[in-house]
Protein backbone atom coordinates (compact mmCIF):
# COMPACT_ATOMS: atom_id res chain seq x y z
CA UNK A 1 0.00 0.00 0.00
CA UNK A 2 1.45 3.30 -1.20
CA UNK A 3 1.62 6.31 1.08
CA UNK A 4 -0.18 9.48 -0.08
CA UNK A 5 2.03 12.36 -1.22
CA UNK A 6 1.59 15.43 0.96
CA UNK A 7 0.87 18.77 -0.90
CA UNK A 8 2.46 20.80 1.90
CA UNK A 9 5.91 21.19 0.27
CA UNK A 10 4.35 22.74 -2.92
CA UNK A 11 2.56 25.34 -0.86
CA UNK A 12 5.74 26.05 1.00
CA UNK A 13 7.51 26.66 -2.34
CA UNK A 14 4.74 29.01 -3.63
CA UNK A 15 4.86 31.37 -0.63
CA UNK A 16 8.39 32.71 -1.34
CA UNK A 17 7.42 33.26 -4.98
CA UNK A 18 4.39 35.33 -4.00
CA UNK A 19 6.49 37.35 -1.56
CA UNK A 20 9.09 37.99 -4.24
CA UNK A 21 6.41 39.11 -6.72
CA UNK A 22 4.94 41.46 -4.10
CA UNK A 23 8.38 42.95 -3.37
CA UNK A 24 9.05 43.49 -7.12
CA UNK A 25 5.69 45.22 -7.61
CA UNK A 26 6.29 47.40 -4.55
CA UNK A 27 9.77 48.36 -5.77
CA UNK A 28 8.46 49.25 -9.24
CA UNK A 29 5.74 51.38 -7.69
CA UNK A 30 8.26 53.11 -5.38
CA UNK A 31 10.65 53.79 -8.25
CA UNK A 32 7.80 55.14 -10.39
CA UNK A 33 6.67 57.39 -7.55
CA UNK A 34 10.22 58.68 -7.04
CA UNK A 35 10.58 59.43 -10.76
CA UNK A 36 7.24 61.24 -10.66
CA UNK A 37 8.36 63.34 -7.68
CA UNK A 38 11.73 64.13 -9.25
CA UNK A 39 10.26 65.18 -12.59
CA UNK A 40 7.59 67.11 -10.71
CA UNK A 41 10.29 68.96 -8.80
CA UNK A 42 12.22 69.73 -11.96
CA UNK A 43 9.32 70.67 -14.22
CA UNK A 44 6.24 70.87 -12.04
CA UNK A 45 6.49 74.65 -11.87
CA UNK A 46 6.08 74.80 -15.61
CA UNK A 47 2.59 75.05 -17.03
CA UNK A 48 1.20 72.05 -18.91
CA UNK A 49 2.00 72.83 -22.57
CA UNK A 50 -1.16 70.97 -23.62
CA UNK A 51 -3.24 74.10 -22.89
CA UNK A 52 -4.03 75.48 -26.32
CA UNK A 53 -6.38 77.99 -27.94
CA UNK A 54 -9.15 76.27 -29.89
CA UNK A 55 -9.22 76.75 -33.65
CA UNK A 56 -13.03 76.93 -33.61
CA UNK A 57 -13.53 80.17 -31.67
CA UNK A 58 -16.33 82.48 -32.88
CA UNK A 59 -15.27 85.71 -34.61
CA UNK A 60 -17.45 88.54 -33.27
CA UNK A 61 -18.19 91.79 -35.07
CA UNK A 62 -16.33 94.44 -33.01
CA UNK A 63 -18.08 97.66 -32.01
CA UNK A 64 -17.29 100.96 -33.70
CA UNK A 65 -15.03 103.45 -31.86
CA UNK A 66 -16.82 104.89 -28.84
CA UNK A 67 -16.54 107.96 -26.65
CA UNK A 68 -16.55 105.74 -23.58
CA UNK A 69 -18.87 105.52 -20.60
CA UNK A 70 -18.39 108.69 -18.55
CA UNK A 71 -21.21 108.04 -16.07
CA UNK A 72 -18.91 106.97 -13.23
CA UNK A 73 -16.61 109.96 -13.83
CA UNK A 74 -19.60 112.31 -13.85
CA UNK A 75 -20.84 110.99 -10.53
CA UNK A 76 -17.43 111.31 -8.87
CA UNK A 77 -16.78 114.81 -10.16
CA UNK A 78 -20.27 115.98 -9.21
CA UNK A 79 -19.79 114.86 -5.60
CA UNK A 80 -16.42 116.64 -5.43
CA UNK A 81 -17.77 119.88 -6.94
CA UNK A 82 -20.78 119.87 -4.62
CA UNK A 83 -18.70 119.25 -1.51
CA UNK A 84 -16.06 121.83 -2.47
CA UNK A 85 -18.72 124.52 -2.88
CA UNK A 86 -20.25 123.65 0.48
CA UNK A 87 -16.88 123.89 2.24
CA UNK A 88 -15.92 127.09 0.44
CA UNK A 89 -19.11 128.85 1.57
CA UNK A 90 -19.01 127.57 5.15
CA UNK A 91 -18.85 130.16 7.94
CA UNK A 92 -15.96 128.32 9.56
CA UNK A 93 -12.75 126.86 8.16
CA UNK A 94 -12.47 123.30 9.39
CA UNK A 95 -8.95 122.43 8.29
CA UNK A 96 -9.31 118.77 9.21
CA UNK A 97 -12.43 118.54 7.07
CA UNK A 98 -10.60 120.16 4.14
CA UNK A 99 -7.78 117.65 4.42
CA UNK A 100 -10.18 114.72 4.44
CA UNK A 101 -11.90 116.24 1.43
CA UNK A 102 -8.54 116.46 -0.35
CA UNK A 103 -8.24 112.70 -0.03
CA UNK A 104 -11.72 112.20 -1.48
CA UNK A 105 -11.03 114.52 -4.41
CA UNK A 106 -7.77 112.75 -5.21
CA UNK A 107 -9.45 109.34 -5.20
CA UNK A 108 -12.18 110.74 -7.47
CA UNK A 109 -9.57 111.78 -10.05
CA UNK A 110 -9.90 115.52 -9.44
CA UNK A 111 -6.23 116.35 -8.85
CA UNK A 112 -6.59 120.12 -9.01
CA UNK A 113 -9.34 120.29 -6.40
CA UNK A 114 -7.31 117.94 -4.18
CA UNK A 115 -4.32 120.28 -4.53
CA UNK A 116 -6.24 123.40 -3.49
CA UNK A 117 -7.98 121.53 -0.67
CA UNK A 118 -4.58 120.44 0.70
CA UNK A 119 -3.40 124.04 0.59
CA UNK A 120 -6.44 125.19 2.56
CA UNK A 121 -6.04 122.41 5.11
CA UNK A 122 -2.32 123.04 5.50
CA UNK A 123 -2.42 126.85 5.65
CA UNK A 124 -1.42 128.80 8.78
CA UNK A 125 -0.36 125.68 10.72
CA UNK A 126 1.60 123.35 8.39
CA UNK A 127 1.13 119.66 9.13
CA UNK A 128 4.09 117.33 8.33
CA UNK A 129 1.65 114.58 7.36
CA UNK A 130 0.47 116.75 4.45
CA UNK A 131 3.91 117.14 2.86
CA UNK A 132 4.01 113.83 1.03
CA UNK A 133 0.56 113.94 -0.66
CA UNK A 134 1.07 117.65 -1.42
CA UNK A 135 4.47 117.06 -3.05
CA UNK A 136 3.09 114.11 -5.00
CA UNK A 137 0.26 116.23 -6.44
CA UNK A 138 2.63 119.09 -7.25
CA UNK A 139 4.74 116.69 -9.31
CA UNK A 140 1.57 115.42 -11.02
CA UNK A 141 0.62 118.99 -11.94
CA UNK A 142 4.20 119.69 -13.16
CA UNK A 143 4.65 122.29 -10.40
CA UNK A 144 8.18 121.04 -9.85
CA UNK A 145 9.56 124.16 -8.15
CA UNK A 146 6.69 124.05 -5.66
CA UNK A 147 7.44 120.36 -5.09
CA UNK A 148 11.10 121.18 -4.34
CA UNK A 149 9.95 123.52 -1.58
CA UNK A 150 7.52 120.97 -0.17
CA UNK A 151 10.02 118.10 -0.14
CA UNK A 152 12.78 120.32 1.28
CA UNK A 153 10.51 121.21 4.22
CA UNK A 154 9.57 117.54 4.53
CA UNK A 155 13.25 116.59 4.81
CA UNK A 156 13.40 118.38 8.16
CA UNK A 157 11.17 115.68 9.65
CA UNK A 158 13.44 112.68 10.50
CA UNK A 159 10.80 110.02 9.92
CA UNK A 160 10.01 111.44 6.48
CA UNK A 161 13.57 111.85 5.23
CA UNK A 162 13.57 108.86 2.85
CA UNK A 163 10.26 109.85 1.24
CA UNK A 164 11.44 113.47 0.96
CA UNK A 165 14.63 112.46 -0.87
CA UNK A 166 12.72 110.26 -3.30
CA UNK A 167 10.33 113.16 -3.89
CA UNK A 168 13.21 115.58 -4.48
CA UNK A 169 14.67 113.22 -7.10
CA UNK A 170 11.33 113.21 -8.97
CA UNK A 171 11.07 117.00 -8.78
CA UNK A 172 14.60 117.49 -10.12
CA UNK A 173 13.89 114.98 -12.87
CA UNK A 174 10.83 117.02 -13.86
CA UNK A 175 13.04 120.09 -14.05
CA UNK A 176 15.31 118.15 -16.46
CA UNK A 177 18.09 118.07 -13.84
CA UNK A 178 18.60 114.33 -14.15
CA UNK A 179 22.16 114.25 -12.81
CA UNK A 180 21.02 115.90 -9.58
CA UNK A 181 18.11 113.46 -9.35
CA UNK A 182 20.43 110.47 -9.72
CA UNK A 183 22.90 111.88 -7.17
CA UNK A 184 20.12 111.98 -4.60
CA UNK A 185 19.05 108.41 -5.27
CA UNK A 186 22.61 107.07 -5.03
CA UNK A 187 23.13 109.03 -1.82
CA UNK A 188 19.94 107.59 -0.33
CA UNK A 189 20.93 104.06 -1.30
CA UNK A 190 24.25 104.35 0.54
CA UNK A 191 22.55 105.37 3.79
CA UNK A 192 19.95 102.57 3.83
CA UNK A 193 20.16 99.85 6.45
CA UNK A 194 20.88 96.36 5.04
CA UNK A 195 17.54 95.25 6.49
CA UNK A 196 15.45 98.16 5.16
CA UNK A 197 13.25 96.30 2.70
CA UNK A 198 10.91 99.21 1.95
CA UNK A 199 13.82 101.60 1.43
CA UNK A 200 15.65 99.40 -1.07
CA UNK A 201 12.42 98.72 -2.91
CA UNK A 202 11.51 102.43 -3.12
CA UNK A 203 14.96 103.32 -4.45
CA UNK A 204 14.73 100.53 -7.03
CA UNK A 205 11.32 101.77 -8.21
CA UNK A 206 12.61 105.36 -8.42
CA UNK A 207 15.60 104.21 -10.51
CA UNK A 208 13.20 102.35 -12.81
CA UNK A 209 11.13 105.52 -13.19
CA UNK A 210 14.30 107.33 -14.28
CA UNK A 211 14.91 104.63 -16.90
CA UNK A 212 17.93 103.23 -15.01
CA UNK A 213 16.93 99.55 -15.00
CA UNK A 214 20.51 98.27 -14.83
CA UNK A 215 21.14 100.31 -11.68
CA UNK A 216 17.81 99.23 -10.20
CA UNK A 217 18.89 95.57 -10.09
CA UNK A 218 21.17 95.88 -7.05
CA UNK A 219 18.63 97.49 -4.66
CA UNK A 220 16.01 95.06 -6.00
CA UNK A 221 18.26 92.11 -5.16
CA UNK A 222 18.78 93.51 -1.67
CA UNK A 223 15.04 93.88 -1.16
CA UNK A 224 14.45 90.36 -2.50
CA UNK A 225 17.12 88.94 -0.17
CA UNK A 226 15.42 90.59 2.82
CA UNK A 227 11.91 89.44 1.82
CA UNK A 228 12.15 86.57 -0.70
CA UNK A 229 8.49 85.71 -0.08
CA UNK A 230 7.34 89.12 -1.38
CA UNK A 231 5.94 88.34 -4.83
CA UNK A 232 5.78 91.99 -5.93
CA UNK A 233 9.52 92.61 -5.62
CA UNK A 234 10.23 89.15 -7.08
CA UNK A 235 8.23 90.00 -10.20
CA UNK A 236 9.86 93.41 -10.48
CA UNK A 237 13.31 91.88 -10.25
CA UNK A 238 12.38 89.20 -12.79
CA UNK A 239 11.01 91.86 -15.15
CA UNK A 240 14.24 93.86 -15.04
CA UNK A 241 16.35 90.71 -15.43
CA UNK A 242 14.26 89.73 -18.44
CA UNK A 243 14.83 93.13 -20.02
CA UNK A 244 18.55 92.68 -19.37
CA UNK A 245 18.33 89.29 -21.16
CA UNK A 246 19.13 87.35 -17.99
CA UNK A 247 16.39 84.88 -18.86
CA UNK A 248 17.40 81.86 -16.79
CA UNK A 249 17.41 83.75 -13.49
CA UNK A 250 14.19 85.57 -14.35
CA UNK A 251 12.47 82.27 -15.17
CA UNK A 252 13.71 80.66 -11.95
CA UNK A 253 12.35 83.53 -9.85
CA UNK A 254 8.96 83.51 -11.55
CA UNK A 255 8.46 79.74 -11.55
CA UNK A 256 9.22 79.67 -7.83
CA UNK A 257 6.12 81.85 -7.32
CA UNK A 258 3.70 79.51 -9.11
CA UNK A 259 1.23 77.85 -6.77
CA UNK A 260 2.05 80.27 -3.94
CA UNK A 261 0.14 83.38 -5.02
CA UNK A 262 -3.44 84.54 -4.98
CA UNK A 263 -5.31 84.57 -8.28
CA UNK A 264 -4.64 88.22 -9.17
CA UNK A 265 -0.90 88.04 -8.49
CA UNK A 266 -0.58 84.62 -10.12
CA UNK A 267 -2.05 86.02 -13.34
CA UNK A 268 0.65 88.71 -13.45
CA UNK A 269 3.30 86.04 -13.00
CA UNK A 270 1.82 83.99 -15.85
CA UNK A 271 1.85 87.05 -18.12
CA UNK A 272 5.50 87.72 -17.37
CA UNK A 273 6.46 84.07 -17.92
CA UNK A 274 4.64 84.16 -21.26
CA UNK A 275 6.62 87.25 -22.21
CA UNK A 276 9.83 85.45 -21.29
CA UNK A 277 8.99 82.30 -23.29
CA UNK A 278 8.00 84.40 -26.32
CA UNK A 279 11.19 86.45 -26.37
CA UNK A 280 13.10 85.60 -29.58
CA UNK A 281 16.43 86.23 -27.81
CA UNK A 282 15.68 83.56 -25.20
CA UNK A 283 17.48 80.33 -26.15
CA UNK A 284 14.72 78.44 -24.30
CA UNK A 285 11.93 80.14 -26.24
CA UNK A 286 8.80 77.97 -26.00
CA UNK A 287 5.60 79.24 -27.65
CA UNK A 288 3.56 76.30 -26.35
CA UNK A 289 4.45 77.19 -22.76
CA UNK A 290 3.83 80.87 -23.46
CA UNK A 291 0.35 80.01 -24.76
CA UNK A 292 -0.40 77.95 -21.66
CA UNK A 293 0.63 80.76 -19.32
CA UNK A 294 -1.48 83.28 -21.25
CA UNK A 295 -4.55 81.04 -21.10
CA UNK A 296 -4.13 80.80 -17.32
CA UNK A 297 -3.77 84.60 -17.03
CA UNK A 298 -6.88 85.00 -19.20
CA UNK A 299 -8.98 83.43 -16.43
CA UNK A 300 -8.50 86.54 -14.27
CA UNK A 301 -10.74 89.40 -15.41
CA UNK A 302 -8.35 92.24 -14.53
CA UNK A 303 -5.62 90.72 -16.73
CA UNK A 304 -7.93 89.77 -19.60
CA UNK A 305 -6.95 92.62 -21.92
CA UNK A 306 -3.20 92.02 -21.67
CA UNK A 307 -3.64 88.26 -22.01
CA UNK A 308 -5.86 88.56 -25.10
CA UNK A 309 -3.45 90.97 -26.76
CA UNK A 310 -0.43 88.74 -26.20
CA UNK A 311 -2.34 85.63 -27.27
CA UNK A 312 -3.43 87.31 -30.49
CA UNK A 313 0.15 88.28 -31.30
CA UNK A 314 1.40 84.78 -30.48
CA UNK A 315 -1.21 83.13 -32.75
CA UNK A 316 -0.39 85.47 -35.64
CA UNK A 317 3.28 84.61 -35.16
CA UNK A 318 2.32 80.94 -35.65
CA UNK A 319 0.09 81.76 -38.65
CA UNK A 320 -3.04 80.65 -36.73
CA UNK A 321 -5.10 83.42 -38.28
CA UNK A 322 -8.67 82.38 -37.52
CA UNK A 323 -8.31 81.94 -33.72
CA UNK A 324 -6.24 85.14 -33.63
CA UNK A 325 -9.14 86.97 -35.32
CA UNK A 326 -11.55 85.58 -32.74
CA UNK A 327 -9.36 86.79 -29.85
CA UNK A 328 -8.88 90.23 -31.39
CA UNK A 329 -12.65 90.53 -31.86
CA UNK A 330 -13.05 89.90 -28.11
CA UNK A 331 -10.32 92.40 -27.31
CA UNK A 332 -11.89 95.12 -29.48
CA UNK A 333 -15.03 94.86 -27.36
CA UNK A 334 -12.85 95.94 -24.41
CA UNK A 335 -10.76 98.48 -26.39
CA UNK A 336 -12.75 99.65 -29.45
CA UNK A 337 -10.63 102.82 -29.84
CA UNK A 338 -7.25 101.07 -30.08
CA UNK A 339 -6.05 101.87 -33.60
CA UNK A 340 -3.03 99.55 -33.72
CA UNK A 341 -5.13 96.66 -32.43
CA UNK A 342 -7.87 97.30 -35.00
CA UNK A 343 -5.23 97.41 -37.76
CA UNK A 344 -3.96 93.96 -36.73
CA UNK A 345 -7.57 92.77 -36.79
CA UNK A 346 -8.00 94.19 -40.31
CA UNK A 347 -4.75 92.65 -41.57
CA UNK A 348 -5.75 89.26 -40.18
CA UNK A 349 -9.00 89.43 -42.16
CA UNK A 350 -7.01 90.26 -45.29
CA UNK A 351 -4.68 87.32 -44.68
CA UNK A 352 -7.75 85.07 -44.66
CA UNK A 353 -8.82 86.57 -47.98
CA UNK A 354 -11.79 88.50 -46.54
CA UNK A 355 -11.16 91.84 -48.28
CA UNK A 356 -14.58 93.33 -47.47
CA UNK A 357 -14.19 93.10 -43.68
CA UNK A 358 -10.44 93.72 -43.87
CA UNK A 359 -10.74 96.98 -45.82
CA UNK A 360 -13.65 98.22 -43.68
CA UNK A 361 -11.70 97.66 -40.46
CA UNK A 362 -8.55 99.18 -41.98
CA UNK A 363 -10.38 102.45 -42.77
CA UNK A 364 -11.51 102.72 -39.15
CA UNK A 365 -8.01 101.85 -37.92
CA UNK A 366 -6.35 104.54 -40.03
CA UNK A 367 -8.50 107.28 -38.45
CA UNK A 368 -7.73 106.01 -34.95
CA UNK A 369 -4.01 105.64 -35.65
CA UNK A 370 -3.80 109.22 -36.91
CA UNK A 371 -5.34 110.40 -33.63
CA UNK A 372 -2.92 108.23 -31.66
CA UNK A 373 0.08 109.58 -33.59
CA UNK A 374 -0.98 113.15 -32.90
CA UNK A 375 -1.36 112.37 -29.19
CA UNK A 376 2.03 110.61 -29.11
CA UNK A 377 3.67 113.66 -30.68
CA UNK A 378 2.13 115.94 -28.07
CA UNK A 379 3.13 113.57 -25.26
CA UNK A 380 6.73 113.69 -26.49
CA UNK A 381 6.58 117.48 -26.59
CA UNK A 382 5.06 117.57 -23.09
CA UNK A 383 7.82 115.33 -21.74
CA UNK A 384 10.45 117.60 -23.27
CA UNK A 385 8.85 120.80 -21.93
CA UNK A 386 6.53 119.73 -19.12
CA UNK A 387 6.07 123.20 -17.63
CA UNK A 388 4.51 124.83 -20.72
CA UNK A 389 0.70 125.17 -20.31
CA UNK A 390 0.07 125.35 -24.07
CA UNK A 391 1.33 121.82 -24.62
CA UNK A 392 -0.99 120.45 -21.93
CA UNK A 393 -3.90 122.36 -23.45
CA UNK A 394 -3.22 120.91 -26.91
CA UNK A 395 -2.90 117.41 -25.48
CA UNK A 396 -6.16 117.84 -23.54
CA UNK A 397 -8.00 118.85 -26.72
CA UNK A 398 -6.56 115.82 -28.51
CA UNK A 399 -7.76 113.55 -25.73
CA UNK A 400 -11.24 115.04 -25.92
CA UNK A 401 -11.38 114.27 -29.63
CA UNK A 402 -10.48 110.67 -28.81
CA UNK A 403 -13.17 110.45 -26.14
CA UNK A 404 -10.59 110.10 -23.37
CA UNK A 405 -12.34 112.42 -20.94
CA UNK A 406 -10.37 111.58 -17.77
CA UNK A 407 -7.04 112.18 -19.54
CA UNK A 408 -8.36 115.42 -21.04
CA UNK A 409 -9.38 116.59 -17.55
CA UNK A 410 -5.90 115.86 -16.17
CA UNK A 411 -4.23 117.82 -19.00
CA UNK A 412 -6.51 120.83 -18.63
CA UNK A 413 -6.06 120.88 -14.86
CA UNK A 414 -2.27 120.81 -15.25
CA UNK A 415 -2.48 123.72 -17.72
CA UNK A 416 -4.66 125.64 -15.24
CA UNK A 417 -2.20 125.10 -12.39
CA UNK A 418 0.84 126.01 -14.50
CA UNK A 419 -0.82 129.15 -15.89
CA UNK A 420 -2.07 130.12 -12.42
CA UNK A 421 -5.69 130.09 -13.51
CA UNK A 422 -5.09 131.30 -17.07
CA UNK A 423 -8.15 132.15 -19.17
CA UNK A 424 -7.57 129.53 -21.87
CA UNK A 425 -7.19 126.74 -19.37
CA UNK A 426 -10.20 127.93 -17.40
CA UNK A 427 -12.28 128.05 -20.58
CA UNK A 428 -11.34 124.49 -21.53
CA UNK A 429 -12.17 123.25 -18.04
CA UNK A 430 -15.53 125.03 -18.10
CA UNK A 431 -16.39 123.50 -21.48
CA UNK A 432 -15.41 120.03 -20.28
CA UNK A 433 -17.43 120.31 -17.07
CA UNK A 434 -20.43 121.67 -18.99
CA UNK A 435 -20.28 118.70 -21.35
CA UNK A 436 -20.37 116.45 -18.28
CA UNK A 437 -23.22 118.52 -16.76
CA UNK A 438 -21.13 119.06 -13.63
CA UNK A 439 -20.56 122.48 -11.99
CA UNK A 440 -16.95 123.70 -12.02
CA UNK A 441 -15.35 123.53 -8.53
CA UNK A 442 -14.69 126.94 -6.92
CA UNK A 443 -10.92 126.99 -7.55
CA UNK A 444 -10.48 130.74 -7.00
CA UNK A 445 -12.47 130.69 -3.78
CA UNK A 446 -10.33 127.84 -2.45
CA UNK A 447 -7.14 129.74 -3.29
CA UNK A 448 -8.52 132.77 -1.51
CA UNK A 449 -9.33 130.76 1.61
CA UNK A 450 -5.82 129.28 1.64
CA UNK A 451 -4.15 132.70 1.71
CA UNK A 452 -6.66 134.80 3.66
CA UNK A 453 -5.76 136.04 7.18
CA UNK A 454 -6.50 133.68 10.02
CA UNK A 455 -8.83 136.19 11.65
CA UNK A 456 -11.20 136.43 8.69
CA UNK A 457 -13.12 133.28 9.67
CA UNK A 458 -13.24 131.04 12.73
CA UNK A 459 -10.82 128.14 12.30
CA UNK A 460 -11.04 124.60 13.65
CA UNK A 461 -7.79 122.70 13.98
CA UNK A 462 -7.56 118.93 13.71
CA UNK A 463 -4.71 116.44 13.72
CA UNK A 464 -4.64 114.77 10.32
CA UNK A 465 -2.81 111.54 9.71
Amino acid sequence: MKAKTSPAPQKAEQKPQKKLLFVVIFLLFAIGFMVYRITGTLSGSRTNPQLRVSDDLVINTPPLPQTGDITALQERLYKVADRSRALATSETIDRGEWLEFAREAGLAGDTLTAYYALQVGNSMTPNPAVYEPLGHIEVQLCLFNNALGTYTAMAQVPDLRLASQLGLSRAYSGLQQNERAMEILHSVEKTLSPTDFAGHMEVAIALEEHGQQAEAIEPMRKAHTIAPENSTITRRLAFVLHNRQQFAEAQSLLEALLGKEKEEEAARTHLLLAKLFRNPLNTHKDLALAESHLLLALQVESQKRDALKSLGELLLEQNRIRPALALYSQLLILAPNDGSLRLKFANAYLRLGDTANGNAQREIAQVLIEQERRAEGLITLRNQKPMEPQTHLALGKCYREQGKTALALASFQTAYALSQGGKKAEEELKNLYESLKVPLPPYKEMISIAIEPLSSRPVKRHIWR
